[in-house]
Order: structure tokens, then C-alpha cells, then sequence
């Protein structure tokens, strides 16, 4: 597993690549401190290849997931969509640190 740094100014931020990723996503997750409940947005292809090694690895680290599946097209970046999104995190117990994916 690799740490790729992308590099925009005040926005740079890291990416991790290779075998394993996602097992050590939940504990990079920890490490840093992002939060208690992961709320995953994704669509059901990637799910369908590696959701259950995040399930595995988010429930070892004890962080609470949920996955939301958009759909595979421009109608998946839409303000319906967006709006939904929302809703749904808001409705979250306001006590939970909540982070995206």
C-alpha cells in the first residue's frame, strides 16, 4: 500500500493506493480522527467488489458504516441526489462524529 500525496496548495490531501487499501483505511481513519461513523457514498460495482472488505475492516476498527448507493451516471451528480444525501446525514444522532467516503 502506497500513500500518494496530491499537491493543491491548501488543498492537497492524500490518497492510498495499491493491495490492501481498504484494510487499512479503517486505521488510517482512526489515526487521524475523522469520526465514529463512516458514511460511505458509492456505487453498487465498487460495492459489490470491496464493500465487504470494508464492512470487515470498519467493524474490526469499531467504526459505525453506512453505504449509500448512487447510480453509475451523470444523473448520480444532481441536486436531488445531493439533497437526499444530506437529508440523510443530518437525520444521523447529532452526537455522532460523522465523516464521508
Amino acid at each position: 500500500m502506497h500513500n500518494l500525496r496530491v499537491n493543491l496548495k491548501k488543498h492537497s490531501y492524500d490518497i492510498l493506493v495499491g493491495p490492501g487499501a481498504s484494510d487499512g483505511l479503517a486505521r488510517q481513519i482512526k489515526k487521524l480522527c475523522l469520526g465514529d461513523y463512516a458514511y460511505v457514498i458509492t456505487n453498487r460495482l465498487v460495492k459489490n467488489r470491496h464493500g465487504a472488505k470494508l464492512e470487515r475492516a470498519f467493524r474490526q476498527s469499531g467504526i459505525e458504516r453506512k453505504f449509500k448507493l448512487v447510480a453509475d451516471s451523470e444523473k448520480s451528480e444532481s441536486l436531488e441526489t445531493a439533497s437526499s444525501i444530506i437529508n440523510e446525514i443530518t437525520a444521523h444522532d447529532k452526537k455522532k462524529k460523522i465523516f464521508i467516503i
